[in-house]
């Protein structure tokens, strides 16, 4: 073979190998795409937050698994959110776990909240506070009507406890029922609830938040991902465990909750513990480390 032949034979060879390994590498890396729904308004609080938590933990995860987009589609119910889920149509969401969907999704075992959203206080109608302050038992509060809604986890828990419920399918006019006494309080996430009632008391100035009582359901919240993509929800499991590992995880859970902890004052009122019993078993309930421990806020 010629010097000529020789250096072209080389020179198609390298190009090759370059070809290849340059495909490799970006399969290895490809960017992954994270397909969520939107909430009811961009600015929710409960929307906000998980969405911080996994920009972080892909950010994280971006050595090992290659660069990533999110992209939002449409407002979704609950139960469309699972059949979008389940057909693969949006890849990842976050909501209080269920038998349901852990039976039919891939689920990240690491509560976003630290068990936070367990700890329910009361909107009320201003005027009835002194009622709320009476009550001294459990069955008591049970007699009165809890306003809910339809599709939420912890309406069948509460139906269970043999509450007397009023259900609604719309998140905004749950807020106008309670001010038009459809029923007669609603029990709301402490992260939820002082934001919620920022945002709907100016058009409803009778509600008000109720100041002596509170009940704790078990509910802890977290990622869901497709079964299709079982890489995603490790990326997003490794994730959450290196932010858990650098302290990340707690930086930012205070950044956004700490307030309303402390403007929860739990010291201050009687709560009502309650079992979840459609919450399945799991060891990640036993390690401690993952859940929140009021002292630290107190």
């Amino acid at each position: 073979m010629s010097p000529i032949n020789i250096k072209s034979s080389l020179c198609i060879l390298f190009f090759s190998f370059a070809l290849l390994t340059t495909g490799f590498y970006s399969a290895v890396h490809a960017q992954d795409i994270i397909r969520t729904s939107e909430p009811d308004h961009k600015q929710d609080p409960r929307w906000v937050y998980p969405l911080a938590l996994l920009r972080m933990a892909l950010s994280k995860t971006e050595t090992e698994y290659g660069s990533y987009k999110i992209v939002v589609k449409g407002k979704m119910s609950r139960d469309r959110t699972l059949s979008q889920l389940t057909s693969g149509a949006i890849n990842i969401s976050w909501a209080p776990t269920s038998k349901q969907w852990e039976e039919k999704l891939l689920t990240v075992y690491l509560p976003l909240m630290k068990g936070l959203m367990g700890y329910r206080l009361l909107l009320i109608n201003h005027n009835r506070q002194e009622e709320f302050s009476s009550i001294e038992t459990i069955d008591q509060l049970k007699r009165l009507r809890a306003g809910v809604h339809a599709q939420w986890n912890i309406t069948k828990a509460l139906h269970h406890h043999h509450f007397s419920l009023v259900k609604g399918h719309n998140y905004q006019g749950l807020f106008a029922m309670l001010a038009y006494k459809r029923f007669d309080y609603f029990p709301r996430g402490i992260n939820e609830i002082f934001n919620e009632y920022q945002t709907f008391s100016p058009a409803h100035p009778s509600i008000s938040i109720e100041s002596s009582k509170a009940l704790y359901l078990a509910l802890p919240l977290y990622f869901f991902v497709s079964p299709q993509e079982p890489r995603l929800a490790d990326r997003i499991r490794d994730g959450l465990l290196a932010m858990y590992q650098d302290g990340s995880f707690g930086e930012l859970f205070d950044h956004y909750n700490a307030a309303y902890i402390h403007n929860a004052k739990l010291s201050e009122r009687e709560i009502f513990y309650l079992e979840n019993p459609f919450i399945p078993p799991h060891p990640i309930y036993k390690q401690s480390e993952f859940w929140l421990n009021l002292d630290d806020f107190k």
